[in-house]
């Protein structure tokens, strides 16, 4: 009667390994994406741009097609969008335009407004509403630029009066 229950129990705890296991490992994924992954990207999207300050908003992984890294200019950030060597970059997660526009442009709050800034429009519920009105306001007054490719797929702003850079994406 023991080994039959000793073998019972050590049936259950490998059903229970092969079942629990591959669950847990998905949770514990979806948390580093949550907690790790997304937090920290705009920081590393930033890194080798432009110095900033902090990070306001932040999400490189995404269940509705908006990806985008929103931060605070630093102090030694140029006047105008920087232009990198390596701005054609074949990663498009880590691309950089090298051809910007000056605003003022009519951004998209609604699909009312200029197609290049719709991923803004799709996104914007994603973070708080003054993020939300600080892009527009940089895209709405001159002093800033815009690059909004392809047909608003991807939106970088960069306002350097406002002390803002941007980074949205939304489509897969």
């Amino acid at each position: 009667m023991r080994l039959s229950s000793l073998i019972g129990w050590t049936a259950l705890a490998i059903a229970g390994v092969v079942f629990v296991l591959p669950i847990l490992i998905v949770c514990l994924f979806v948390l580093w994406i949550v907690a790790w992954d997304n937090p920290r990207f705009a920081r590393d999207y930033f890194r080798d741009i432009v110095p900033i300050s902090h990070v306001m908003a932040s999400k490189r992984w995404s269940n509705d097609s908006c990806v985008y890294a929103i931060a605070r200019l630093g102090a030694d950030a140029p006047e105008v969008p920087p232009v990198l060597a390596s701005a054609a970059s074949p990663d498009w997660l880590y691309a950089w335009p090298d051809d910007w526009l000056p605003t003022p442009i009519q951004p998209s709050l609604d699909t009312s407004g200029d197609p290049q800034t719709w991923s803004m429009f799709f996104c914007a519920y994603n973070w708080p509403k003054d993020i939300a009105d600080n892009l527009a306001t940089a895209l709405m007054t001159s002093g800033s630029f815009y690059n909004g490719r392809p047909q608003g797929q991807d939106l970088y702003i960069y306002a350097p009066g406002d002390g803002l850079i941007a980074r949205i994406r939304y489509g897969d």
